[in-house]
């Protein structure tokens, strides 16, 4: 396939609206980083009232500004992007550089997964979501672009159980080729201490339920992904 090349476009919409693509984006970032609608329409190779006209099409397509002028200081005011403005952009460069990952690698995911013990039992969540919806797993998901893996297990431990809990050690890294059926995903798996009142544990996130399970009864429980595999090498090494 020598010369070729695999290529996507991305566009924000609401209410099958298009507010804005990479082009609009690039604007937005201009007036963002210069203060200046004028100036971003310069650096762009366009008209003020060109411009100006395309900032109307995107508050109009949003339903809410996201530009916007303060007036004041010697230099008369300045154009503004609005938090909305910021939000979307930010959620828009995060997805683009996600799909320009999977294009260039192919779908390659980092996760983390939690292995929190209660006395001689550890907590499971049920999941609420395909794949394997219903049945039990660790608690546990994928990397966000902004936080380490250290980060992320302490995250989804509290999104998905509601305790607070802190890093005791590494377990390991799975890595198996079929471990998700959604696509290669590798997880770093942490054994965490729970510092909040284990008695107070509640589902939530993409979780439909969870329970302290003894780890007597782990064996008699259907396990998600490679779980089971997960929970046999922490106790050989309990």
């Amino acid at each position: 396939m020598s010369g070729y090349r695999k290529r996507f476009r991305l566009w924000v919409e609401k209410d099958d609206r298009v507010i804005f693509g990479d082009g609009r984006a690039r604007l937005l970032i201009l007036i963002g980083e210069t203060g200046s609608l004028r100036k971003a329409a310069e650096e762009m190779g366009m008209s003020y009232r060109h411009a100006w006209g395309i900032v109307k099409e995107m508050n109009a397509a949003a339903g809410k500004p996201l530009v916007t002028s303060e007036r004041g200081g010697a230099s008369g005011g300045r154009t503004v992007l609005t938090p909305l403005a910021t939000s979307l952009l930010s959620e828009y460069e995060k997805t683009r550089r996600e799909m320009e990952r999977t294009l260039r690698y192919g779908r390659n995911d980092m996760a983390a997964d939690a292995i929190i013990p209660v006395g001689d039992s550890i907590v499971l969540i049920k999941r609420k979501n395909p794949p394997f919806a219903g049945m039990y797993a660790l608690p546990g998901g994928f990397l966000e672009q902004d936080e380490t893996l250290e980060e992320c297990v302490i995250r989804e431990a509290r999104e998905e159980t509601g305790l607070d809990c802190e890093i005791d050690r590494l377990l390991g890294v799975f890595s198996a080729l079929d471990r998700d059926p959604r696509g290669r995903t590798v997880s770093a798996v942490y054994i965490l201490r729970p510092l909040s009142d284990t008695s107070a544990i509640e589902a939530g996130d993409d979780a439909a339920d969870v329970k302290i399970t003894p780890l007597s009864e782990v064996g008699s429980v259907e396990l998600a992904f490679d779980h089971a595999e997960i929970i046999s090498r922490y106790l050989e090494l309990r």
